[in-house]
């Protein structure tokens, strides 16, 4: 799987309807200004949610361990068999509701979750400017 970015734009709004993205697949965006760039990786959790909202989970693609990407291969992030997001540089495994370290070097810590809103069936993420 080719790792198909989306940019977003520097408040937050993205052309992306989280109704295109099927259960238990992810889709990267990044986000770019005068300061930083790095990438947020949207997942949609597979349940019978019948609100949207409540099955997407928004975190940096950064691990708190060693501050590099989580994705083994480009847009995929979770464990073989998909119950919890993982590093694949060291093996840390996350909680995907929250983010939190649950096994690996950096037990105890959190991902950095990305809030997010649903607007006119796009997504916006709440990007703090600096």
């Amino acid at each position: 799987m080719d790792k198909n970015f989306i940019y977003i734009s520097d408040n937050g709004i993205t052309n992306f309807s989280p109704k295109s993205l099927p259960p238990g697949k992810s889709q990267v965006f990044i986000h770019r200004n005068n300061t930083e760039s790095y990438e947020i990786f949207l997942h949609k959790i597979i349940n019978k949610v019948e609100k949207i909202n409540e099955s997407l989970f928004a975190f940096k693609n950064i691990c708190p361990h060693q501050k590099i990407p989580l994705d083994l291969k480009p847009g995929v992030f979770l464990n073989y068999d998909n119950s919890a997001i993982q590093c694949s540089t060291h093996g840390a495994l996350f909680r995907i509701e929250d983010g939190y370290c649950f096994k690996g070097p950096c037990l105890g810590k959190y991902l950095e979750k990305i809030t997010f809103k649903i607007k006119n069936e796009k997504i916006i993420f709440c990007i703090n400017r600096k």
